[in-house]
């Protein structure tokens, strides 16, 4: 018989990431596929999805949900026990490995699942102990990887409201070196360019560059993403500052923006925009975080 060691699970979770902030975005992007699901079976609209994302930082707790479509119960150890078996399509979601959801393994002694399916009266629940994980991980026993989550692993019910649809996760106990995830500032920062979300209207060329993706007809991906009530969005900016973040100083303005698209025969498979200055030096990246060129699929940044 062929078994799988504990090394695989191993690398899929305390050596996926060498940036424990991205475990937000790979939840976001899990959460965005289903409201994509969500908004074309009409269980939400647009303007009423949402991705909300609280951090305590003295309980050192963070909860990342969304009412999309939620996980029925028939399908719920499938769905959120097997490894790398995701039904997603490249090209489609945003996600598509089905390891994804496991990142938070390597942050918290405890990871939760929670779901509820519109038109169901039971909660599910998925709760993983990482810190016996690591453990497991860490000692020299051989543990194959079901042997690890037979033992990290509990499944429960609860009874719920028949029209509640959600998926929640739950990073229970943040790891005392894991502290970054409990900086809401910082995470907002992070997730203001990486995360499918609108320009701020602050941005003088919004409406240029969404008038562009419409002559392309071309559908931005944008959620309405929160960070402890705030609502997020791209913060570009339409000057260029140096010096240092308690004395910067403007040096330049982007005065427009220009775009290029890309074509394999008749079929467009990328464009672009990029903003317009003077370019008299490389720009200063620490005051201007939205310098260089970024690479997104769906709305997600890929740099």
């Amino acid at each position: 018989m062929v078994k799988i060691g504990k090394n695989i699970l191993e690398n899929l979770t305390t050596g996926m990431y060498a940036d424990s902030k991205i475990i937000y975005r790979e939840y976001i992007q899990n959460a965005c596929d289903q409201i994509d699901k969500a908004i074309k079976s009409g269980i939400v609209t647009k303007e009423t999805a949402e991705v909300s994302i609280f951090i305590d930082k003295i309980k050192r707790y963070v909860l990342i949900e969304d009412n999309a479509t939620g996980v029925k119960q028939s399908e719920f150890v499938s769905q959120l026990g097997d490894i790398a078996n995701s039904d997603k399509k490249i090209g489609v979601n945003k996600g598509f490995r089905g390891i994804g959801r496991l990142c938070g393994l390597a942050y918290c002694n405890t990871l939760v699942f929670t779901t509820s399916y519109k038109g169901e009266t039971v909660a599910s629940r998925m709760s993983f102990n990482a810190k016996l994980m690591r453990e497991m991980l860490a000692v020299d026993i051989k543990y194959t990887i079901d042997e690890i989550l037979e033992a990290i692993v509990k499944i429960d019910t609860t009874t719920e409201q028949s029209d509640k649809h959600y998926f929640k996760v739950e990073l229970i106990n943040i790891n005392s070196e894991n502290t970054d995830l409990l900086n809401d500032k910082a995470i907002r920062d992070y997730l203001s360019f990486v995360a499918p979300l609108p320009y701020s209207n602050k941005f003088h060329y919004r409406s240029e560059i969404y008038e562009h993706a419409k002559k392309l007809n071309f559908e931005i991906d944008e959620y309405i993403i929160t960070v402890n009530g705030a609502q997020l969005f791209k913060e570009y900016k339409s000057r260029l500052y140096e010096g240092s973040e308690n004395s910067r100083k403007p040096y330049d303005d982007i005065f427009g923006v220009e775009f290029k698209d890309f074509y394999d025969g008749d079929s467009l498979i990328a464009w672009s925009w990029y903003g317009l200055s003077r370019f008299e030096k490389a720009i200063p990246k620490t005051l201007n975080p939205m310098y260089g060129f970024r690479l997104r699929q769906g709305n997600s940044n890929w740099r």
